[in-house]
């Protein structure tokens, strides 16, 4: 009887943590991760895990001449890339806030979010997202730096829902303030030798 030996690659993992404390005014922030080392064997996939907390303050005023009756909202984002020349995209966490209904009177002559013709609801959102790649040239360049940048943005975008058929109508001016803080963990998953 002949027997035949088959040799397997045990799988192994390296993680690094790391936190971002990023704004709403979309400046970019960086962190630099080790990059890995291909003594340790053959790199198969990079995990990505993001969690962001928002917490935002939304500033609306009716400019308008007429009561405006809707709902406020935002969405956001985390992207994060590798490069910023020739940026290689790694990986997205989106959320999502509930709507704050509003009744704003006439403009009552102050731009300030308060008063009768505007308001400052506060809010919160919360999401985990995890992604896996394993684009060849992608592992090539995380194999061939000691160090590597991940470059990180929290985006937004603003939104306003009229009540009772006033869609023709301008929006409410809104300004956006706030933080969302990111905690990404990277997963280098490779084959040893």
């Amino acid at each position: 009887m002949l027997g035949l030996a088959i040799a397997a690659s045990a799988q192994s993992t390296i993680q690094q943590r790391f936190d971002l404390a990023l704004n709403f005014d979309g400046s970019p922030q960086s962190a630099t991760i080790n990059g890995f080392n291909p003594a340790l064997g053959t790199l198969t996939a990079v995990r990505i895990r993001t969690f962001v907390r928002a917490a935002a303050e939304l500033k609306v005023e009716n400019t308008s001449d007429m009561m405006a009756v809707g709902r406020a909202r935002f969405t956001g984002g985390v992207n994060l890339q590798i490069g910023l020349i020739t940026p290689i995209y790694l990986h997205y966490t989106g959320f999502e806030t509930k709507g704050r209904e509003m009744i704003l009177s006439a403009f009552d002559g102050t731009e300030d979010g308060m008063g009768t013709s505007g308001r400052t609801p506060s809010f919160t959102a919360s999401q985990g997202n995890m992604t896996q790649l394993t684009d060849p040239t992608l592992l090539a360049l995380i194999s061939a730096s000691p160090t590597v940048t991940i470059d990180a943005t929290l985006g937004h975008q603003l939104g306003w829902t009229y009540f009772n058929g006033q869609s023709d109508r301008p929006w409410p001016s809104m300004e956006l303030t706030g933080s969302g803080p990111t905690s990404v963990v990277v997963t280098y998953v490779y084959l040893l030798p």
